[in-house]
């Protein structure tokens, strides 16, 4: 999928959220760890009105706009052990692409910060391609 914007994201966590619940349904609710790392990607790029809705408030995750805590060392190896660089790196991207396609400048504007954050993800790990 080479474009993705932020419906698309709360839409996956809807699903998610029923898939736990079945999981849970059916007595397999250790099955549901599965899905840590998507929630944790997904928290970084959803509104707080959204987020707030996916996520409980005591959770240590940031529910929006988040990236520039994941650039800190310290706080990426506390409260993002599961989130995989280039897996942000290419949400962020993708988001971008969405953004740049719009009319609306906000839009555009938004598209241009998510492609900024990618680029900073990508440079935590130097070394390592997308």
């Amino acid at each position: 999928m080479p474009v993705i914007n932020e419906n698309a994201v709360s839409n996956v966590l809807v699903d998610v959220d029923f898939l736990e619940d079945e999981l849970k349904r059916i007595g397999r609710a250790h099955l549901t760890t599965a899905f840590v790392e998507l929630r944790s990607v997904s928290c970084f790029l959803l509104p707080p009105s959204v987020a707030d809705i996916y996520f409980d408030k005591t959770t240590s995750i940031p529910l929006s706009n988040t990236v520039q805590e994941y650039l800190v060392p310290a706080v990426r190896h506390t409260s993002y052990a599961a989130v995989k660089h280039k897996r942000l790196q290419a949400l962020l991207d993708k988001l971008a692409k969405f953004g740049a396609t719009q009319r609306d400048a906000a839009s555009r504007e938004l598209a241009d910060k998510r492609r900024k954050e990618a680029d900073a993800v990508g440079r935590v790990f130097p070394g390592e391609g997308r």
